[in-house]
C-alpha cells in the first residue's frame, strides 16, 4: 500500500532561511561582533579585522565565475584553530553544536551567517582546509542547493599547481601555506553593486568606503567588548592598500595592557567551573554548580594609528563575576532543578565599573547589559552587567518572560 503514498513535508530554501537572518541581524557592527564572539569561543587571544582593497590575479582558479571575489575583501583574522566540530557545526544554519556547551556564547549556529550583509560567498582557512560556501549554487562548480560549497586540501602539491591564483589573497596573517594553518582567516569578497543586482541573499552592494564606517563604530565599541570575554584580549582593525605593501597598515587596536597568566585565569574562571560542572551533567544527568568567584581590574588601551604618531586612551575597569552554587542560592537551585536539566541554566553574572580613564576620575557611565558581548538594551545603572541571558536569536533582545509561560518563564 506504499505506492499510495505520496512525498509531502516540510523543507526549508538555503537564500530564504538567510535572507530571514539578514532581516532580524540588521547591518552594522553587529556582524564584527559575532566573529569576535566565535573567536573567543574557539579560545582565540587575539582577532584582526582587516579592509583588504587590493585585487589578484584571476588566471588559477577553481573556476571562471570566482574571478569576481578577486577584488576587495573584509579579512578577518583570529589565532583559534578551527576543530572538527567547529567544521561540522558551522555548516548547520541554526543548529550550532555550541548549543549544548554552557559555556560557548554563541548558543544559537546563526551570528556567522550575518556575514552575508556583505558577501555572496564567504570563505576561510583553517589548518589544512579552504572552505567556500555559495548558498545560490551558481559561483562554485559542480555544486547544487542540498552541498552548496567546497573545500580544499591546501597542504596538496595539486592544489597549489592548479590554483595558485585562488589562493594568493589568503597569503596573510602567517598563512605561508608551508604546512597547517595554526590560526583562522575569514575572507569576504565585498559584494559588488554587478552582483547585488542578481542576488537572492542580499540587494545591498558594499565597497571600500561604505565598509569603513562600520570598523569605525566597531572601534568605538570595542573596548567594551573585552570587559566579560574569556580568552580575547585584542582587537585590531587595519586596510591593506596595495600589492606593495608587505604588511596591512594599523588604524585601530583596542587591547588589555595589564594582561598576565593571572589575569589570563581570572578572566576565564567562571566558564572552567561551569565546563567542569557540564562534563559531570553528561554523565550523572544532574547539574551541580560550584560557587565560583572572580574579580579582577582591567587596563583597556585603545590606540588610533601605530607606531610613535598613535594617539592613545587607557580605561581601567574593575570586573566582578560569580557563578551561583550549592542549595542555599535561589538561582542555583532553579539552575540545577532536575526538571530544568535540559534546559541547561546557567547562574553566571557579573558586573564592570570604570574608575579610572586616562588616569582620572571618569564620567558619568551609562550601564548596558551584556550577554558576554554589549547588548543595545541600557540598565540605567553606573556600571554595565552580564548575565547569561535568555536572548532572542540575533542577540539583541533580552527575554523578559512577562508574557510567557512554562520553559519560556522559566528561562527568561
Amino acid at each position: 500500500m506504499a505506492g499510495l503514498m505520496e512525498d509531502f513535508g516540510q523543507k526549508i530554501d538555503l537564500c530564504s532561511r538567510i535572507r530571514e537572518i539578514l532581516v532580524n541581524y540588521p547591518p552594522g557592527s553587529t556582524i564584527l561582533k559575532e566573529f569576535v564572539q566565535n573567536a573567543d569561543d574557539a579560545g582565540a587571544s587575539k582577532i584582526v579585522f582587516c579592509l583588504d582593497k587590493r585585487t589578484f590575479r584571476s588566471e588559477t582558479l577553481a573556476h571562471e565565475r570566482l574571478a569576481a571575489f578577486q577584488g576587495p575583501a573584509l579579512l578577518v583574522h583570529n589565532d583559534g584553530v578551527f576543530s572538527d566540530q567547529d567544521f561540522d557545526s558551522i555548516q548547520n544554519i541554526g543548529d550550532s553544536q555550541k548549543k549544548g556547551l554552557l559555556v560557548k556564547t554563541g548558543r544559537f549556529g546563526i551570528g556567522f551567517n550575518s556575514c552575508y550583509h556583505v558577501t555572496e560567498m564567504p570563505t576561510f582557512l583553517s589548518r589544512d582546509r579552504l572552505v567556500m560556501f555559495d548558498p545560490q549554487a551558481k559561483y562554485l562548480p559542480d555544486v547544487n542547493p542540498a552541498n552548496p560549497g567546497k573545500s580544499l586540501n591546501v597542504c596538496s602539491a595539486s592544489v597549489h599547481q592548479h590554483y595558485a591564483d585562488q589562493l594568493a589573497p589568503y597569503r596573510a596573517f602567517g598563512v605561508d601555506f608551508r604546512g597547517p594553518y595554526k590560526g583562522t582567516l575569514f575572507r569576504l569578497p565585498l559584494r559588488t553593486p554587478e552582483q547585488a543586482k542578481a542576488s537572492k541573499l542580499s540587494a545591498q552592494c558594499y565597497t571600500e568606503e561604505s565598509l569603513l564606517p562600520l570598523l569605525r563604530d566597531f572601534v568605538e565599541d570595542a573596548q567594551h567588548s573585552l570587559l566579560f570575554l574569556k580568552n580575547v584580549s585584542s582587537v585590531e582593525v587595519c586596510v591593506w592598500s596595495d600589492q606593495s605593501e608587505s604588511a596591512p597598515q594599523v588604524l585601530w587596536t583596542c587591547a588589555i595592557g595589564n594582561l598576565s597568566k593571572q589575569l589570563r585565569d581570572q578572566r576565564s574562571r567562571i566558564s572552567a567551573s561551569v565546563a567542569q560542572s557540564q562534563a559531570l551533567s553528561l554523565k550523572d544527568k544532574v547539574l551541580s554548580y560550584a560557587a565560583t568567584d572572580s574579580d579582577y581590574e582591567l587596563s583597556i588601551s585603545v590606540s588610533q594609528g601605530s607606531g610613535g604618531t598613535a594617539r592613545k586612551s587607557v580605561y581601567d575597569w574593575l570586573v566582578c563575576t560569580s557563578c551561583a552554587g550549592g542549595s542555599e542560592s535561589n538561582v542555583s537551585r532553579i539552575a540545577c532543578a532536575p526538571e530544568n536539566f535540559r534546559l541547561r541554566l546557567v547562574p553566571w553574572a557579573g558586573v564592570a565599573s570604570l574608575v579610572a580613564q586616562n588616569g582620572k576620575a571618569p564620567g558619568q557611565v551609562k550601564g548596558r547589559a551584556f550577554c558576554f558581548l554589549p547588548l543595545p538594551a541600557e540598565t540605567g545603572l553606573p556600571v554595565h552587567v552580564n548575565g547569561y541571558f535568555e536572548l532572542s536569536s540575533n542577540r539583541r533582545d533580552i527575554w523578559r518572560g512577562d508574557d510567557m509561560a512554562g520553559e519560556g518563564r522559566i528561562r527568561a
